[in-house]
């Protein structure tokens, strides 16, 4: 089956409600969801150590308890007043950022800070995650077969299945030990380059900002050049999601790397995109955004036409 988001089910209603919330749900989120439902409302709940990183900084995953005293916390929390300050730390900065700089520069500048920040160690954080629910279900496993060793007809079974299983966990704690001190190298190194992976998530966020003035500049712009190749966006559900993939990247495209299309009747991707760098990440970002052209043309080929309505 298929979940929705609660802001997608808002009005509706089920026989049987499913509602998976999280330490970042509200109280109106929550209310929603579970007001959905006829006959019952089933709230799943993680419970348990939960690795989270962002995918806006080189930062190191945090390992913190979910479980129902933070899911009772987060229910409990009205959004409704929150600001958008509240809701998007730093919000100022990125708006500030994204205002003043076009999106070419801030690409030179994330590459810049992503070159100084190469070195950086491996992130043990999701091994140390995976050990730990790895451990977490040898224990147990190791409980259960203690209880059936204390019967007669299971003993000796359950006394070598518990002698394996401590085989594994000890294993498993040599194993922490190692990624302990990858740990405390990784940290080390997030504290002293602090100041460097902070300035690459605001230029990454205001990267993406602009990223999506540009897009959104191409697809509402009949002149631009993707929308002349492509045409109107079609009505079928696929063919549209390509034409809009196509338009949005293409002027992402021209945008980043600051180029106009060329005058090429013989070559679409010219005449939207401009010349084809000769190297590098430029001529990797053309590929991308060339082939995506090339498939909404197709999918736009696929489409069959509406038939005349007959009088």
């Amino acid at each position: 089956g298929y979940a929705r988001t609660t802001y997608g089910v808002q009005g509706a209603t089920h026989e049987v409600g499913r509602y998976h919330p999280t330490d970042m749900s509200g109280f109106e989120e929550g209310y929603v969801a579970i007001t959905r439902a006829r006959r019952e409302t089933r709230v799943y709940v993680i419970d348990g150590a939960i690795a989270t990183a962002s995918d806006l900084d080189h930062a190191p995953a945090e390992l913190h308890h979910h479980g129902l005293s933070e899911i009772t916390a987060a229910l409990g929390r009205r959004t409704s007043g929150a600001t958008i300050t509240d809701l998007a730390p730093g919000i100022e900065k990125v708006a500030a950022l994204a205002d003043r700089t076009d999106l070419s520069e801030l690409m030179r500048r994330r590459r810049h800070l992503d070159r100084i920040l190469s070195d950086a160690p491996p992130n043990p954080m999701p091994a140390i995650a995976t050990l730990t629910e790895k451990a977490t279900a040898l224990r147990t496993r190791r409980r259960i077969w203690t209880e059936q060793a204390a019967q007669p007809e299971t003993a000796r079974r359950a006394q070598r299945a518990v002698t394996a299983i401590d085989r594994q966990l000890d294993q498993h704690a040599a194993a922490y030990r190692r990624l302990r001190t990858q740990r405390e190298t990784y940290q080390a190194w997030n504290t002293t380059n602090a100041p460097t992976i902070e300035q690459r998530a605001l230029v990454r966020r205001a990267e993406q900002a602009v990223e999506e003035q540009v897009r959104l500049t191409a697809l509402t712009d009949p002149d631009d050049p993707a929308r002349r190749l492509l045409g109107d966006p079609p009505e079928e559900q696929s063919a549209r999601r390509a034409w809009r993939l196509a338009v949005g990247e293409a002027g992402i495209y021209r945008a980043r790397h600051s180029t106009e299309p060329s005058a090429d009747d013989q070559n679409l991707e010219l005449g939207v995109l401009g010349a084809k760098p000769a190297q590098g990440a430029a001529r990797l970002d053309w590929e991308r955004a060339a082939t995506t052209l090339r498939a909404a043309l197709d999918a736009l080929d696929r489409v069959e036409p509406v038939p005349e309505p007959e009088l």
